[in-house]
């Protein structure tokens, strides 16, 4: 258990290195990883580059780098981009079975990705228990859109939405839910 914690703590400072604002430590050490370089030889390294860098963050030069950076990004774009710049393990496992409209059903968001996806949420781990509907009689309403329908309803559509919300996964949606 011991060598776990040593390996698990060992690729965090590595990738601490790897993140760092200085590039020449990252540098060094991808040269130590293209060299085969011994893993107590990498550990030196890493903790050399962890202590100068936190000796850099005390001088405040490594807030204003990164006061710079977030100076240039345009928070002002609009609609974000269709394709994520960074992906993480939660988006590439994302996969949404059931895709409908926002619209018409809830006037809370516009979004048909984020409908989509708690609807979706909702058709995995709750209906299996809860099921109050007909799944493919609702998806197929819902997806018509015809809001006098005797099968979805916005009633319906928002409080299954609302369910959903509570076990979701999004980071975005539990930032943005006091909005």
């Amino acid at each position: 258990m011991e060598q776990q914690s040593y390996h698990r703590d060992l690729l965090h400072d590595l990738l601490k290195v790897i993140r760092s604002v200085d590039e020449s430590h990252a540098r060094g050490l991808f040269d130590l990883l293209r060299a085969d370089s011994s893993v107590e030889e990498l550990r030196s390294y890493i903790n050399k580059t962890l202590s100068e860098v936190q000796v850099s963050d005390h001088d405040g030069e490594t807030v204003r780098s990164l006061e710079r950076l977030w100076e240039k990004v345009d928070l002002s774009s609009g609609a974000p981009p269709s394709r994520p710049t960074v992906m993480d393990l939660d988006y590439l496992c994302d996969i949404t079975p059931f895709r409908v409209p926002a619209k018409p059903w809830t006037t809370v968001t516009n979004d048909d990705n984020l409908v989509s996806h708690l609807v979706s949420l909702y058709f995995t781990w709750d209906y299996p228990f809860y099921a109050f509907v007909d799944q493919k009689a609702f998806i197929r309403h819902m997806t018509l859109g015809n809001v006098d329908s005797d099968l979805c309803s916005p009633f319906l559509v928002n409080a299954l939405l609302a369910n959903a919300c509570v076990g979701t996964l999004l980071l975005s949606l539990r930032h943005s839910w006091r909005d």
